[in-house]
């Protein structure tokens, strides 16, 4: 467990950043709502998403999710060592999982935090 599950891009231009990076990996990466894409990379393999970055302030970044066995306790724990939550425990729709998103101590940089549904 906490491996690496998903990750996601935002970017400024992401329908250019998707342009790129199916013709340079021969990704094949689908819409999945509007302004926001997913790809899988395989069997085992994590994922991603690509969408603007309008939801992260307005700053270009990359976050990755792993994997945790309960996403309300995780929240917790991470407080309790210095974390501060950004986005609360969230269903995901479809019942793809529970996410929360969390700011590491000493960055601003998000975390994500992923459990089965």
């Amino acid at each position: 467990m906490h491996g690496l599950v998903h990750f996601e891009i935002s970017a400024k231009a992401p329908e250019q950043t998707k342009n790129f990076l199916e013709g340079m990996f021969g990704w094949n990466i689908q819409p999945a709502m509007e302004g926001y894409w997913m790809c899988s990379l395989g069997d085992n393999q994590p994922g991603f998403g690509l969408g603007g970055c309008e939801e992260a302030g307005g700053n270009e970044s990359t976050c990755g999710y792993f994997e945790v066995a309960n996403v309300g306790e995780a929240v917790i724990k991470a407080e309790s060592l210095g974390a501060k939550t950004m986005m609360p425990e969230t269903k995901l729709p479809n019942d793809h999982g529970v996410i929360a998103l969390i700011a590491m101590p000493g960055s601003n940089q998000a975390l994500g935090l992923w459990a089965k549904s």
